[in-house]
Formats: C-alpha cells, sequence, structure tokens
C-alpha cells in the first residue's frame, strides 16, 4: 500500500499503522485502518493529527506505551512528546501533554515490558523510567535516568549510532 507517510510509523493493538508525515504539506501524524491495508493500492488515512510546536520534518519515531499514548520523536527538534490517548480519536490538531527535550537528535524509541521508554539518540541509549513519564513538561535532566553509551565492538571500529530501537517478548532490545 502507498502511504504519505515516511519518518517513523508503529501499529497499534488492532493493526491500525501510525505515520509521521514525510513532508511539510503532510499532516504530522498519520493512521492508517487495518482494513485500508489489506489490499493493494492508494489508501487515505482514516486520521490525520497535527501536533503543535512541530515545525520540520525529519527523522523519527513513533511508539505506543502500554496505556496507548502515542509517543513520537522530533530528531530535528531534539525532544519527544506524547500524545495522549484521548487526543488519537479524531482528526484534529493537538498540543502534547508531555515533553522530553534537551536530546541531540533522538531517533529511536521503543518501550520495555516494564513500560521504561527507551530513547537512542546521537550520544546515549537512554531509560527513562515508567513512574517519572507523566510529568506536564520535563526535560532530560529532571527524569530518572539511566545512561549506557553503545560502545564499539573492536577498537577503530566506528562509534554506535542507535536510529531504530524494538523489544523481543522476553525483553531483549534490539
Amino acid at each position: 500500500a502507498g502511504t504519505r507517510g515516511g519518518a517513523g510509523l508503529t501499529f497499534d493493538r488492532t493493526g491500525n499503522v501510525w505515520l509521521r508525515g514525510q513532508s511539510s504539506s503532510d499532516p504530522a501524524i498519520m493512521r492508517y485502518s487495518a482494513a485500508a491495508l489489506s489490499a493493494t493500492g492508494n489508501p487515505t488515512p482514516d486520521r490525520s493529527i497535527g501536533v503543535a510546536g512541530l515545525n520540520c520534518v525529519g527523522p523519527g519515531a513513533l511508539a505506543f506505551d502500554p496505556s496507548g499514548n502515542l509517543w513520537m520523536s522530533i530528531g530535528c527538534q531534539g525532544r519527544i512528546v506524547r500524545i495522549d490517548k484521548a487526543q488519537l480519536t479524531g482528526s484534529t490538531a493537538v498540543s502534547p501533554s508531555v515533553q522530553i527535550t534537551g536530546l541531540v537528535n533522538p531517533q529511536g524509541i521503543a518501550f520495555d515490558g516494564a513500560g521504561n521508554l527507551w530513547v537512542a539518540d546521537q550520544t546515549h541509549l537512554r531509560r527513562y523510567d515508567e513512574a517519572r513519564l507523566s510529568a506536564t513538561i520535563t526535560t532530560a535532566a529532571n527524569l530518572s535516568v539511566t545512561f549506557t553509551t553503545p560502545t564499539p565492538p573492536a577498537p577503530g571500529v566506528t562509534t554506535l549510532f542507535a536510529y531504530h530501537l524494538a523489544f523481543r517478548p522476553n525483553g531483549e532490545l534490539w
């Protein structure tokens, strides 16, 4: 299926795909229903959501937390935002309820089985504890954070930079 998204995607629990727009003329977030993706063609998104304060297009990712809130990394702005589940029910412009700022080109995001948010940016692999992800506006400095910087597998090898993250059902981070 041909979609207008391209900067990040994720699936919700019912098989709908959520995408970030790939240009400034696209909505920030689009949802394509599972039914629309069941055939070849160019489906139309059934939801188009604008995000207040988003003024650039670039690499990033989308991930749902265990409560159904959608998190979006915005690499070009050095931040991650949360769009509450209730804000995802229609096509409208929304204001993020939580944002984490002060990051360096965050791209990969994923949630582990305990609901902790893992973020890959150009400087670190970071874990933000689930218990601290409900603050209205927050920065990287005031969250409970575990830093683990990926290291090269051998001397002289280029430093690792994780663009994408995912957890296996057994808890392994890839």
